[in-house]
């Protein structure tokens, strides 16, 4: 299938939590399907874009900009996205948005550097999930989404939480892969130390293009050390896949390469203040009673987030939840097509057109 070009929406200025204003910003969004089907939200997960299925041509990718252009050309969620697939675009109109802060396409650090954002005070020192979200549903109201299915994993998963809490009235359900409603104490002290292996540079900052810094190179390599499982690492080797003991160290290398560092680490740090505002509770009891699917799926393998932490947030939102027998870890729904496929058939199986009701679309 051919990649749909991505789109660009300017908002209006937003303030974030932290107080910085954005005043002159663009969110990079793609759309799958037709505009008149069920809509359905794909919130990215660290490190992810907007190219979430299909292969972009090469006169599509010489307009991105030189972050964008470094991704893969395949979608990065390739195998559930398109024609027949579990997000069917024949049913379903399928729109996932670059996330704030993470340069690709939408602003961050690095549209900063170029003048394309202008701040109320220093910027981005501080990104929040909740400010990801309000990103997110900024678009759903440009593109006149009356309601929409809000999915996605691990810090995407997060997104899709803070949506719900901000937009019930917009929520047809939700599917959280591989994220608690609230960051755990375990997760935190991960996320502290990624930051702190980064900076141990000075100034890790690359250009474009050129060798990521040791230091960021050694905390993305921790955190897929984190996020994989040596049964899946066993399973690849076996299968030459990868040539040696390094593979992992090369695949996380190849991560840093194209993922900027300041991006990197805001949303990091935003992962580990996640859910830790005073009134979390309080906040929490919106999503309890609303009356919409509410799914939680996690990974019996999962280093990160295991089944406890899944099933506790299933439990506090009167969800259900789904543990998965997997050996790709935290990352099982980037990486186990068959779980992943039939979790998102189940999942989608009453939701379309006549469950939905009408629903006004203004702009594609």
């Amino acid at each position: 299938m051919a990649a749909t070009p991505p789109r660009t929406f300017h908002p209006p200025p937003l303030t974030l939590a932290s107080g910085t204003v954005l005043r002159h910003w663009a969110i990079r969004y793609a759309c799958y399907g037709n505009p008149d089907n069920a809509a359905v939200l794909v919130c990215p997960a660290l490190g992810e874009g907007c190219h979430a299925a299909g292969v972009l041509d090469e006169d599509t990718r010489q307009m991105l900009s030189p972050w964008e252009r470094l991704q893969g050309r395949t979608g990065w969620w390739q195998a559930f996205i398109g024609p027949g697939l579990p997000l069917d675009t024949e049913r379903f109109f399928v729109i996932v948005p670059s996330p704030l802060g993470n340069c690709l396409g939408t602003t961050g650090p690095v549209s900063v550097d170029e003048g394309a954002a202008q701040t109320a005070g220093p910027p981005w020192q501080r990104l929040a999930i909740s400010d990801i979200a309000r990103a997110h549903a900024l678009l759903l109201e440009h593109l006149g989404i009356g309601q929409a299915v809000f999915m996605g994993g691990s810090l995407g998963g997060m997104a899709v939480i803070e949506l719900a809490l901000q937009e019930p009235r917009r929520c047809a359900g939700i599917l959280v892969f591989a994220a608690p409603t609230s960051q755990t104490t375990w997760a935190r002290e991960i996320l502290e130390l990624l930051e702190g292996i980064v900076a141990c540079d000075p100034d890790p900052v690359r250009p474009c293009g050129l060798p990521p810094a040791a230091a960021y190179c050694h905390a993305v390599h921790t955190l897929f050390l984190v996020n994989h499982t040596r049964h899946e690492f066993a399973e690849r080797a076996a299968r030459h896949a990868f040539a040696d003991a390094g593979s992992l160290r090369q695949a996380a290398l190849r991560f840093a390469q194209r993922i900027e560092v300041r991006g990197f680490l805001l949303q990091v740090a935003a992962a580990r203040r996640y859910g830790a505002e005073p009134d979390r509770a309080a906040r929490l009891a919106i999503l309890r009673q609303l009356d919409v699917p509410k799914w939680f799926v996690g990974y019996i393998t999962d280093n990160l987030y295991g089944p406890d932490d899944i099933i506790a947030s299933a439990q506090a939102v009167a969800g259900r939840h789904e543990i998965v027998s997997s050996m790709y870890g935290h990352v099982g729904f980037l990486l186990d097509e068959a779980a992943t496929s039939a979790t998102l058939r189940s999942f989608l199986a009453g939701y379309g057109p006549a469950a939905q009701g009408a629903t006004k679309r203004t702009r594609i």
